[in-house]
């Protein structure tokens, strides 16, 4: 099918592109990388600023709970971390936010030290399995588990739990058109692609999700998101 029947057949469907509308998850998320990021797809109608308030109001409890309750299993990651491989149990990263405003990204290090940071020639990041800089007990954690520190990120308010994941300043240089709407909205630990195969999409791909994410998220939406979120850290191997 080609983006113009996509664009008629998503123009019959909804008066104003949505899913809330009629699509399916799946279909949804089909037609927003059919479209791409200049796409019309949207999630929803938006949130209204009482939505907003309750959105924010969760990520701050729940990421404070959450914390609280794991931190135990923090414990136990940092001493797996530490008789892998030598060096911090931490890694900081710069990360573009919400209206490109810069941030330090937390995560549970999963490569060696001193591993360079390879791209292709797109400016994407390579994510390849059995990657050699990662090591044993890090592979284990890249199922989602090294992103949990970004629980701090969302209690500071720079980041939220559900949302397009954030760019390191060397991806924006290559954004295109319409792209820089996913930078609208906070960005998440966890969002679309990450619940509709990662590593099977292409960059433009995932950023199309993003910004359809970002025309118009809700709250039932972020629930549907979190929800595929926790079966994907079981079933998948890297939702990073």
């Amino acid at each position: 099918m080609t983006t113009i029947q996509i664009r008629n057949n998503v123009a019959k469907k909804l008066s104003v592109p949505e899913m809330a509308s009629g699509y399916s998850f799946g279909e949804f998320c089909r037609a927003a990388i059919k479209l791409g990021p200049e796409g019309a797809v949207r999630m929803g109608l938006g949130m209204t600023p009482s939505q907003r308030v309750i959105k924010r109001t969760l990520d701050i409890v729940l990421s404070a709970t959450a914390l609280a309750a794991l931190a135990p299993l923090f414990a136990l990651i940092a001493l797996g971390i530490k008789l892998s491989s030598p060096g911090p149990v931490l890694f900081f990263q710069e990360r573009i936010g919400r209206h490109a405003r810069s941030f330090t990204i937390l995560k549970f290090r999963t490569m060696y030290c001193g591993a360079p940071a390879v791209f292709w020639d797109d400016g994407q990041t390579v994510v390849v399995k059995n990657d050699s800089r990662v090591f044993p007990f890090g592979r284990l954690l890249r199922r989602g588990l090294d992103e949990l520190p970004q629980l701090v990120n969302v209690l500071r308010g720079e980041m939220s739990l559900i949302g397009p994941r954030p760019d390191e300043p060397c991806h924006i240089q290559h954004y295109r058109t319409g792209w820089f709407r996913k930078l609208d909205i906070q960005p998440g630990i966890t969002g679309l692609p990450q619940v509709c195969g990662r590593r099977e999409l292409a960059w433009p791909d995932r950023v199309a999700l993003d910004v359809a994410y970002a025309s118009g998220y809700c709250l039932r939406i972020d629930i549907a998101i979190f929800l595929r979120t926790a079966g994907t850290i079981f079933l998948d191997e890297n939702i990073a």
